[in-house]
């Protein structure tokens, strides 16, 4: 069953070739505004970024899968200013790991890494030193069986939450301690009833007895969100899942306050989509729906909002090879913000994950062009421009 699905990257790719044949098909355009290329990082060996967190304003994290070494995770460290490895730091290859899909970060000291064995068989979880990507002293990889990692968020310094799907496509949902990365005391992985496709994709936590998770539901044609106890991974009490948008998938969300939530995603017709949704039912905010956002099939695969009333989207266009695009987004009515557009970021292929660690500057990652190794940018959040 596991050759139906691999990591989040190669799922956001496949969808993307996909995606592209369609819209070539249909001789659409998509009209993005180019951006002037500063220098973009490399990290060779690492194929690509899939994750990326910041444990404070000056310590980041990203993590993915290095090429040189079969279904081999890697995590680097990160200086946000410049979004290169931080000084005196270099590229960690995670032992036992296959491919690490996500990382958040509940405080100064400690991350917790998501993603698949090396077989992709199984789900692993690992703690990380945000200094050195390191495998925090004293711990290991824990190896779960019954879900396969698409994403991770920290409620509080004690809690975390990793989504993903199990062999059946299903959502599944996991209550982790970002201290060991083992499954908390008493918890088990909890299936979420309405999921499939992809299962869910991301997750984010506004409270410390909130979380809220997106994906894809069972009949594969809307993208949902689904409120959560981060206690256990069930669905809260008294709420259900909720279709958001008109078909396809959401990959992420970011909560900029305990009353909104911005997702991203792709949507029907393949444009790429935004949708603003009330983190407490999983349901779209009173008098908003589902908004497109690029004028043909394109991905939206993270975002992250440095205030109330900003978010930066990444993700990449349609193009043969992709090229990496980033759009500043209002998160109250998911509609990109006045004067604003798609901002074409050259020499990238896909950006996969972004982080605002300040309201100034965002560090996004993901892939080079042609998918050549691993790249970050440094993003301008009100504009998804170099600074």
């Amino acid at each position: 069953m596991m050759a139906d699905f691999c990591t989040r990257a190669n799922r956001i790719g496949s969808l993307m070739l996909v995606l592209t044949l369609v819209a070539l098909a249909a001789g659409s355009s998509l009209f993005m505004t180019s951006s002037a290329s500063a220098t973009v990082q490399d990290f060779m060996p690492l194929t690509a970024f899939n994750g990326v967190a910041c444990a404070s304003p000056n310590r980041c994290i990203g993590v993915g899968s290095v090429a040189s070494r079969a279904n081999s995770g890697a995590a680097a460290p990160l200086n946000p200013v410049s979004g290169d490895l931080s000084t005196g730091q270099s590229l960690q290859l995670i032992r036992s790991s296959g491919l690490l899909n996500g990382v958040s970060c509940p405080s100064r000291s400690a991350c917790l890494a998501v993603g698949e064995n090396p077989n992709e068989t199984r789900g692993i979880a690992v703690p990380l030193n945000p200094g050195t990507a390191m495998v925090r002293s004293g711990q290991e990889l824990h190896i779960i069986s019954g879900i396969f990692m698409s994403g991770v968020a920290c409620a509080s310094r004690t809690q975390c939450l990793a989504v993903g799907h199990d062999s059946s496509g299903s959502g599944v949902v996991v209550a982790l301690s970002p201290a060991t990365g083992a499954i908390l005391s008493g918890q088990r992985v909890q299936t979420i009833p309405g999921t499939g496709g992809v299962g869910l994709e991301g997750v984010a936590c506004p409270l410390a007895n909130l979380c809220v998770a997106v994906g894809e539901n069972s009949g594969r044609s809307a993208g949902v969100a689904v409120p959560l106890n981060p206690a256990t991974g069930a669905i809260r009490r008294g709420q259900s899942i909720q279709n958001v948008t008109h078909k396809g998938i959401l990959f992420d969300l970011a909560c900029p306050s305990t009353t909104v939530c911005l997702a991203v995603g792709w949507g029907a017709s393949q444009p790429s989509v935004a949708v603003p949704i009330d983190p407490r039912t999983g349901a779209l905010s009173k008098g908003q729906s589902d908004r497109s956002i690029s004028a043909r099939a394109a991905i939206l695969a993270a975002v992250s909002c440095p205030s109330l009333s900003l978010c930066l989207a990444v993700g990449n266009d349609t193009g043969d090879p992709s090229v990496g695009q980033a759009v500043p987004i209002d998160p109250r009515t998911a509609t990109i913000v006045a004067d604003q557009s798609i901002q074409a970021l050259a020499g990238t292929g896909g950006l996969n994950a972004v982080v605002c660690h300040s309201t100034v500057q965002c560090v996004a990652a993901g892939s080079r062009f042609e998918s050549t190794g691993a790249v970050t940018e440094i993003l301008d959040p009100a504009t998804g421009r170099h600074p």
